[in-house]
């Protein structure tokens, strides 16, 4: 047998023997260049997919100390989304999971008023889905509730002409957890996430309504992670979970958790529907809204920090451009007159339309640019 490698060093818990770890696992043989680059914190250590590994490999190396074990098993939970617990995921934000999220920051979330032209295409378009699946009293599962959710949101969703887009369901790695599967997510570019929307076929129980509130965390944080990951780190990543009669608010910003008060739906009849839906549907443009501005800093940002060519470095003036009229339409969204509302929120439709227009034209631009340089080589 080989002899063992001696163990000179003591890990304790503390921000140097973080940073000793790291050191011992990048030097693994296991990790090719990129993976060793990729690791930036000792969290991601052991929520990479290679965890059990470099935990070997630290093993064999350091005697480390079980407070130190401690952190890492706290740190990744080895379950799916759908299988996380508020017991599970609640001290890893810093909540006390026996509070019933009585400790979680209270966020009051921004409404953006609707024109009334795209308020009326908004019933227009649920009118047609209840057509198909029925109202929610008739619906059977998730998947027909989603659908009915996804109606309301889809036209505003759409006045970002596909710069924000719904992507299908599909699963999604986790940061400290497996992973799994999003019902409903809205994208910048299809590379930043800005919205995670959880459904649920019923959240009338309490306990059940807390774990559904634990895997929306679990969700959030895998997605902060994606989004730093691609170097689009977004201040605040919005989910909202929701049975349809429900919806609740959730903000993840750097590993803090806020939640909204429960906004609940009459669907006793149509008209009742609506006008509790509305203010709802104003939530979620404001949500679009604050993630537009979010995301295009997030992507100029990128654009000026990278190594770029000198043509492609011209478009920063595009996205700058781009990055004031999404500033302005937040702005006046967030201090509309109340005197004046229809007419701003019209100019906010515009605004928004202008941001996409250049946004657009910004990378179409890029793209001509870099296939004249390849062509020029």
């Amino acid at each position: 047998m080989p002899p063992k490698r001696p163990r000179t060093e003591t890990l304790q818990t503390s921000e140097a023997s973080d940073t000793h770890a790291l050191q011992v696992v990048r030097a693994s043989s296991r990790l090719s260049a990129e993976q060793k680059a990729s690791l930036t914190s000792f969290e991601e250590v052991f929520s990479s997919p290679l965890g059990s590994y470099l935990l070997i490999e630290l093993l064999s190396t350091c005697n480390i100390s079980v407070a130190l074990l401690q952190k890492a098993r706290d740190i990744c939970i080895d379950k799916s989304f759908s299988e996380c617990k508020y017991a599970d995921m609640a001290p890893l934000f810093g909540l006390d999971p026996n509070a019933g999220g009585l400790d979680i920051t209270p966020l009051v979330p921004l409404h953006c008023r609707i024109p009334l032209a795209v308020w009326k295409t908004i019933l227009e378009g649920v009118d047609q889905v209840e057509d198909e699946i029925g109202t929610v009293s008739l619906h059977v599962n998730e998947n027909t509730r989603s659908q009915w959710i996804a109606a309301w949101f889809r036209p505003l969703v759409a006045l970002f002409r596909s710069r924000i887009r719904k992507m299908p369901e599909r699963t999604m790695l986790g940061h400290r957890t497996k992973g799994g599967r999003i019902e409903l997510q809205y994208w910048l570019h299809a590379q930043c996430l800005l919205v995670v929307i959880e459904v649920k076929f019923s959240l009338s129980d309490n306990i059940a309504a807390q774990d559904a509130l634990a895997q929306l965390f679990a969700e959030l944080d895998a997605a902060d992670f994606r989004n730093r990951k691609e170097t689009l780190a977004v201040p605040t990543v919005r989910g909202v979970l929701t049975d349809g009669t429900r919806f609740r608010f959730v903000d993840y910003n750097s590993g803090t958790i806020s939640q909204s008060d429960v906004y609940s739906v009459d669907t006793n009849n149509y008209q009742a529907t609506a006008a509790t839906m509305k203010p709802i549907c104003e939530i979620f443009f404001a949500s679009l809204l604050e993630g537009w501005k979010h995301g295009l800093e997030a992507y100029r940002a990128r654009l000026l920090t990278q190594e770029l060519t000198g043509a492609r470095r011209a478009s920063a003036t595009e996205w700058q451009a781009a990055c004031i009229a999404a500033v302005e339409a937040l702005k006046l969204a967030s201090e509309m007159n109340p005197a004046d509302k229809d007419r701003q929120a019209k100019d906010v439709i515009a605004l928004i339309e202008q941001s996409v227009t250049v946004v657009q034209k910004a990378r179409l631009a890029g793209f001509y640019r870099e296939t004249s340089a390849y062509s020029t080589d």
